[in-house]
């Protein structure tokens, strides 16, 4: 990898090399037991070195998807960025109306939230289709555009909340049970309270009722032929753009408008 442009430079350009080998799905199950131990233990210092970088908050690129909120620096800036949300999500959770217990939840979702500290650098894609390898060895994970500093569970989680595979279970499971404090562990306090913030949320992003009106903001590159009118673009968001984020809840916006959000999705960007 080569770094093409300056630390003073407003966007930062690197050139990277393609990596060899094939992705690790492709070979795991004509692997000897062996060489399925060598790879775990590659993967083991991998995450280790990884882990071992850490920073006092988070801070990550843009985006790469674009319906997102703004989650603040501690849970209790997170949950005021989407509080709102929230208290129109609660209800359908918890089947009433009444103000006292839709408070009461949501206090208590806040209280049960995993803590973000430390910050670690995370992949946050971690799966066999991005692990390279070649002659025994890992040579490159790929992927990295959700890469950054992330809440110590973030890694695990989008692991088992994405729905691992039995070659990502076989790799990784076993990892995750030493850097996570154990499989309980990260069930009653990882696992179950964050799908209890995105169920209650869902309850909401499920319907159009989130727009990002400026998402489509974008520069596009000179077309190279008639066939193609333009060659790339530049989104806002990549150098320092912000989205604005608007709620609807006395009109559902109709699906069509391009600002909507995806129904049942979640962005969230750290």
């Amino acid at each position: 990898m080569r770094l093409l442009s300056e630390p003073t430079d407003k966007v930062c350009l690197t050139l990277m090399s393609r990596a060899q080998g094939v992705t690790i799905d492709t070979i795991w199950a004509d692997l000897s037991e062996e060489q399925k131990t060598s790879y775990k233990d590659q993967m083991r210092e991998i995450l280790k070195q990884m882990r071992s970088f850490t920073s006092p908050l988070h801070t990550a690129g843009a985006a790469a998807h674009h319906s997102v909120f703004q989650m603040g620096r501690t849970n209790d800036e997170r949950f005021e960025n989407f509080s709102r949300e929230l208290r129109q999500g609660i209800p359908k959770t918890i089947l009433t109306e009444d103000p006292v217990l839709i408070e009461e939840k949501l206090q208590e979702l806040k209280r049960n939230f995993p803590r973000g500290e430390p910050y670690l650098l995370t992949h946050a894609d971690l799966n066999p289709t991005n692990i390279m390898v070649k002659d025994g060895k890992i040579e490159a994970i790929i992927d990295r555009e959700h890469a950054g500093y992330m809440p110590w569970w973030v890694e695990s989680w989008f692991e088992h909340h994405c729905g691992a595979s039995k070659c990502s279970r076989e790799l990784l499971g076993d990892l995750w049970t030493e850097l996570v404090g154990g499989c309980e562990f990260y069930m009653k306090h990882v696992y179950t309270p964050v799908n209890e913030v995105l169920r209650n949320l869902r309850g909401v992003l499920g319907e159009p009722y989130v727009t990002h009106p400026n998402r489509k903001d974008r520069w596009l590159r000179p077309g190279f032929c008639k066939y193609q009118p333009y060659s790339g673009y530049f989104e806002h968001t990549w150098i320092g753009g912000e989205l604005e984020h608007k709620t609807h809840f006395d009109t559902c916006i109709e699906s069509t408008d391009p600002s909507v959000s995806a129904s049942g999705s979640l962005d969230v960007e750290e």
